[in-house]
This record gives C-alpha cells, sequence and structure tokens, in this order.
C-alpha cells in the first residue's frame, strides 16, 4: 500500500463528520471496539429513535462501562469484531472508531465479513483509522509501538471487502481532529494499556515529548484520520 502524504486542512471534531454524512435517527447502531465508550453515548443520545450497542474485548474497560449511569437506549456487552454476538442483518450503522486496526491481523478480513453478516443490506458501516505517521501525536506514540504495520493492514482488509463484493465504496475522507491529555497519566491511559510493559527509559523520552506540548489548559494535539463510509450491497 503506498503511503499517503496530504494537506488536510479539514479540522473538526469527528461527531462533526458522521453527523453530517450519516442518518442515524430512528437506526440500531453497533459501535465496535467502544473503548470508553464515548462516542457510543454522544451517539445514544444524539438524536431520535436511536438504539446502541457498544462492544469492547477489554473485560476491565466493559465492566467500567457497565457501572456508568445507564443510557436507556445504549446497552454495553463484550465481544469483538470476528465474532459479534448479534444476529444477521440486525444493524443499519456500524461504527468503528479507531478500532478496526486494533483487530489481530489474521481476524481482520473475519471481522468484515461478520460486519457484512449483521448489516441490514443498504446499511453502512464507517471507519476511521488514524495515520500512522500522523504528527506529533503518533510521533509520541511510536516511542511505545509502532502501529504503521497494523493500520496498513487494516486499510488492506476495507479494500479486499470492496474487491469481495460485499460493500459499495460511499465516501472516502481526510481530516484532523484536535485531541486534548489534561496529564500525561491520561494519555498514557488512552494510548498504552500496557503501559506496565514499556521499558523506563521509554516513558522518560514520552514524558519529555509530552511536557514539550503542555500549557495551562493541558497537552493539545491534532491527529489526521482517514474516514472510510462502505454500504453494504443489497
Amino acid at each position: 500500500m503506498q503511503r499517503i502524504s496530504l494537506q488536510i486542512r479539514n479540522t473538526c471534531a469527528e461527531a462533526d463528520i458522521y453527523n453530517a454524512r450519516l442518518s442515524l435517527d430512528y437506526k440500531n447502531i453497533l459501535d465496535v471496539g467502544c473503548g470508553d465508550g464515548r462516542h457510543s453515548r454522544d451517539i445514544a443520545t444524539g438524536g431520535k429513535g436511536r438504539t446502541v450497542l457498544a462492544l469492547d474485548v477489554d473485560q476491565v474497560q466493559n465492566s467500567k462501562n457497565l457501572d456508568i449511569i445507564s443510557v436507556p437506549n445504549l446497552k454495553f456487552a463484550f465481544g469483538g469484531a470476528e465474532d459479534i454476538p448479534s444476529g444477521n442483518a440486525i444493524f443499519d450503522v456500524v461504527f468503528f472508531f479507531k478500532s478496526l486496526h486494533r483487530v489481530p491481523m489474521e481476524f481482520m478480513g473475519k471481522a468484515m465479513q461478520e460486519i457484512y453478516r449483521v448489516l441490514k443490506p443498504g446499511g453502512r458501516v464507517y471507519i476511521s483509522e488514524p495515520f500512522h505517521d500522523g504528527g506529533d501525536l503518533m510521533e509520541m506514540v511510536r516511542l511505545f509501538h509502532n502501529e504503521q504495520k497494523v493500520q496498513e493492514r487494516a486499510f488492506e482488509a476495507i479494500c479486499d471487502a470492496v474487491k469481495q463484493g460485499l460493500f459499495e465504496p460511499a465516501e472516502n475522507m481526510f481530516f484532523n481532529t484536535p485531541l486534548t491529555y489534561s496529564t500525561y497519566q491520561d494519555f498514557e491511559d488512552t494510548h498504552m494499556k500496557v503501559s506496565s510493559r514499556v521499558r523506563p527509559e521509554v516513558r522518560a523520552a514520552a514524558k519529555r515529548h509530552f511536557a514539550s506540548h503542555f500549557s495551562r489548559k493541558g497537552c493539545h494535539f491534532v491527529q489526521p484520520l482517514r474516514v472510510a463510509i462502505l454500504q453494504k450491497r443489497s
């Protein structure tokens, strides 16, 4: 896969992107790899008649999500992209917020088949993925681990699913999204759930990098994202 070098001019919250391009009201929605569930909650509470199932394979995070004050139309559950705990043709929209590249590479193709299975005919999948060479934030993440290979494999899995006739490409776009971390620990908790394994000198380098961007209002980054919106063939 060729590396992409772009001058991205659009900077906005990711919600601005999906709300402008997807009809979510009165829809059954799946969020795969939901993490702390912030996108899931925003989607569930952002309109009318929405039902959201949010999945994550991290048992600890899933337990935390279940302890959150409930949103009536939002359900958290344990589950991964390669084995979605749902029947066939259930969902109108499926979201992957920077989570497809976290699926084990050998299961990414299976994950795209599972998305096809659970989507209704004509349903859409929204997949956002970071650029591995996307500025200061990814430079700091690379101190812990380099995600270039898994991010490229995720993009290849998307292309393969289109070539196999599972989906039609509806839209492909690039934008920057602003990110703020109040403390270094906030950054580490977000990106490095295996941080206890990181060598002390690597953590020290990451802290120095973080401090160089820090102000009284926190540490601010702009993250470039690629979004692919695919539609299941009817």
